[in-house]
């Protein structure tokens, strides 16, 4: 039961992550991650100070000046969450995490006038801040990069199936933007008859069984439905609330050669029918000519008869 309790208070907080994590970033799987490690321990970290905060007062009284500036530093992230939840500027958050931790060693440097070499740290900081922002740039466009140059399509599914995250190819899979394939969008577009088997799949990945299927989906083909092949594996192998990632590919092509192969397959198989019962027939007529024929000595004897 504790065990249970604390996983719900895990999904609980990672729903609340989620939800602050800005509209822009929730496109692109690298973001997304970034953005939610941005957030998660600023979050939990400064919510923590908050709650301790009346309990210090309380055992200390009233906080002195350099105990005050302490706990504005470390409430401070609160700010940084909101910036960048509303913005999803995320270099910019870690230039203003970077300046956050500048402005505290500025202060104790003021504070305990220790200006020598406690001034260089003043540079630290921001010298991470913008690596680390070189350094995610470049990840992000060679992400971009790959991302746009594959066929295949990359989705991330919720137990219920809803749509996370998708890869920009599905624009041209499904001629469809990918905001509009996010949540229950890609599955309005499934065919309704494989809808059940659709949601079957992504419960069996769930529960950790990799699994695939053929389905069809509407597109903005002449013939209005695809075929697409899903192959699909459970994201995470611990917890009970799963997650699904999948790979889907138009195989249309594939499934018109084989209902290509399958009517000639039917034809010749009706002209092979066709071709035995002309040669039973034959065999018949042939029979039964032989059997009605009047052999030259019953000829004759009908002829002396007749006489």
């Amino acid at each position: 039961m504790r065990v249970t309790g604390v996983a719900a208070s895990f999904t609980t907080l990672g729903n609340c992550v989620d939800g602050l994590v800005h509209s822009s970033a929730r496109r692109d799987a690298l973001t997304l991650a970034r953005h939610r490690a941005f957030i998660a321990p600023r979050l939990i970290g400064s919510c923590g100070v908050l709650a301790a905060l009346p309990l210090y007062v309380a055992l200390r009284g009233a906080p002195n000046m350099l105990e005050a500036a302490l706990f504005a530093w470390m409430v401070a992230p609160l700010a940084l969450v909101y910036f960048l939840s509303r913005t999803g500027r995320y270099e910019a958050a870690l230039i203003l995490s970077a300046t956050a931790l500048s402005g505290l060693i500025a202060f104790l440097i003021w504070y305990t006038g220790t200006w020598s070499v406690a001034a260089w740290l003043l540079i630290v900081p921001l010298e991470l801040a913008l690596a680390g922002a070189r350094h995610v740039k470049g990840e992000a466009e060679n992400y971009h990069l790959l991302t746009q140059s594959m066929t295949d399509v990359i989705s991330r599914h919720g137990r219920n199936g809803a749509v996370t995250f998708i890869s920009p190819a599905a624009a041209r899979l499904f001629a469809a933007a990918p905001d509009e394939l996010m949540g229950r969008g890609l599955f309005d577009r499934v065919h309704v008859a494989d809808r059940p088997a659709y949601l079957n799949a992504l419960a069996d990945a769930a529960a950790g069984q990799d699994c695939s299927l053929e389905f069809r989906v509407r597109s903005g083909q002449p013939t209005g439905f695809i075929w697409v092949e899903m192959r699909c594996a459970p994201l995470k192998s611990d917890a009970k609330a799963q997650e699904v990632v999948a790979v889907l590919r138009d195989i249309s092509e594939r499934k018109a050669q084989d209902e290509a192969l399958n009517a000639a397959r039917v034809e010749l198989e009706s002209a092979q029918a066709a071709l035995m019962h002309v040669v039973a027939t034959t065999q018949t007529i042939s029979l039964s000519r032989k059997a009605n024929a009047v052999s030259p000595l019953d000829l004759r004897t009908q002829v002396r008869k007749s006489a």
